[in-house]
């Protein structure tokens, strides 16, 4: 299973120099999900065991590594929320079932015929900022369905 975040061709320049994904509070911007979102102290991000996967809509997703939520607390949700701390399933940090809880994520998502839509019915959530240097796989264009991958 990867994780992946979907962003927009502006802020991934950004994102890449920086190698940190930071929620809308600190930023100020909101990203997919607005009219859904407010500010919030969270970074969003959703799960699939397709790299790339064409069924994504959006500009840019990045894919990360799943072992980033290790030493996390993390939430997931089976739709998208403003705030996944009221409504969601909380995950503690070291959880050693992490590709499990993915996977049962993925699943639970696939509420549509053919995979389709299958990331609006899931999220998972950390807070504030995370740093992605040594978890960045790849970068998908599914647009131009143009994949960038990363050397570890």
């Amino acid at each position: 299973m990867y994780l992946i975040h979907g962003t927009t061709y502006d802020y991934i320049k950004e994102i890449l120099k920086t190698n940190v994904l930071l929620s809308s509070k600190i930023t100020g911007n909101l990203n997919e999900g607005s009219g859904i979102y407010t500010s919030n102290p969270f970074v969003f991000m959703g799960t699939t065991p397709n790299m790339p996967d064409n069924k994504l809509f959006g500009e840019v997703f990045i894919y990360l590594d799943p072992s980033i939520l290790y030493n996390r607390v993390f939430f997931i949700n089976n739709e998208h929320v403003s705030d996944p701390e009221k409504s969601g399933k909380k995950y503690k940090r070291y959880n050693k079932n992490i590709n499990k809880i993915l996977n049962d994520t993925y699943k639970k998502s696939l509420k549509l015929p053919d995979r389709k839509a299958f990331q609006i019915f899931q999220q998972i959530a950390i807070k504030n900022k995370i740093n992605i240097a040594k978890y960045i796989l790849a970068i998908y264009y599914p647009r131009e369905n143009k994949i960038d991958f990363f050397k570890k």
